[in-house]
């Protein structure tokens, strides 16, 4: 299977006197304590040929250290900023420093340079509030780590996974009629309107992360209220002759089963097209409903990225089925769709 990983590489420093929280029995003096350095880097490896970048600059991700084992308070956390060149600054001049001991490191982010991770509760520790739509969750779990006194680098390697679902549509020109544009563009040109594509996400009142296995709950409803899609730029589609294609795509929550039957997000485009000889372009509105693949889960999963090709037709639209692939690479807020691979 193809996989897409951020990298985290922490390089455990020499001694430092200082304070903290450290248990009694994870350090043998008040000076036991070693400094922990974070760097950042994104491993593109589900390409043809893997290749490795820097983690976005300005992503923001929040680092927990814990006892080995234990899940019920850490011993440290705190918010992480990445520079231009992946190094992991901690917020307010902040460096993390534990004693002599094993642990279980943690790590999460939304993946963005404006939007801080989720906080996990005051009192457990171990569950979020309630998540949102639209944000690219992600987690990751580093267990039995031993920090000790070792005058050799520590490295410790934090490799995220993704926790939301991505939902990316490639539409394509029909017999009979040519994709122009999106709602508010003229001929290909300028900008579309923001509620050009939309989609009806789920309902996220339940959707909450756990600390110890980063797994969102599902949801099994849909909002009533339309969410805005991010469209893709009008290019050249090389498999249909002269004619035009696009994407469009969004980040939901997971959506699972209610009833027995999973709910099907409901997707509304606004196009600009000509149809059959015209020379002037007109504005349609094509809906359809995204159904979950077929098979035993028949569900929208953490993790997953769902890809559909619409074709446009004269009359209507065409959806193929969900093809199922792992999450291409990103970096910071921005979405770059991606066609599913070829059969």
């Amino acid at each position: 299977m193809k996989t897409t990983s951020i990298l985290l590489s922490a390089l455990l420093l020499g001694a430092v006197g200082c304070t903290s929280s450290i248990p009694e029995e994870q350090i043998e003096n008040e000076t036991d304590k070693y400094s922990v350095q974070f760097k950042g880097g994104i491993s593109l490896t589900q390409t043809k040929a893997a290749s490795t970048s820097d983690i976005g600059s300005g992503v923001k991700a929040t680092i927990y250290a814990y006892v080995s084992g234990q899940t019920d308070a850490s011993v440290a956390s705190h918010e992480y900023e990445a520079g231009s060149n992946g190094n992991l600054t901690g917020t307010d001049s902040y460096t993390m420093q534990l004693g002599k001991g094993t642990y279980d490191f943690y790590g999460v982010s939304a993946n963005s340079s404006t939007t801080s991770a989720p906080d996990f509760d005051q009192e457990s520790n171990t569950k979020t509030s309630a998540l949102l739509n639209n944000v690219d969750y992600l987690w990751v779990k580093a267990a039995g780590k031993s920090i000790n006194s070792s005058s050799s680098d520590q490295n410790i390697d934090l490799t995220f996974e993704r926790k939301a679902v991505k939902i990316v549509i490639t539409i394509k020109s029909g017999t009979g009629i040519e994709l122009t544009g999106w709602d508010g563009m003229t001929n290909g040109s300028g900008s579309a309107s923001a509620d050009a594509a939309t989609i009806t996400p789920p309902v996220a009142t339940d959707c909450v992360m756990t600390l110890s296995t980063g797994a969102i709950a599902q949801s099994t409803s849909l909002n009533t209220t339309a969410a805005n899609m991010a469209t893709g730029a009008i290019e050249a589609d090389s498999d249909n002759g002269s004619k035009k294609k696009t994407t469009v795509s969004y980040i939901m929550l997971p959506l699972g089963k209610h009833e027995g039957t999973t709910p099907s997000p409901t997707v509304i485009l606004k196009v600009k097209v000509k149809v059959g000889t015209q020379t002037s372009e007109e504005l349609r509105t094509y809906t359809a409903d995204l159904k979950a693949p077929s098979g035993t889960s028949a569900e929208f999963q953490s993790g997953n990225q769902y890809n559909y090709t619409a074709v446009l037709n004269a009359n209507g639209i065409t959806f193929t089925g969900a093809k199922v692939t792992d999450w291409e690479a990103q970096t910071g807020d921005e979405l770059t769709p991606t066609e599913p691979d070829p059969e």
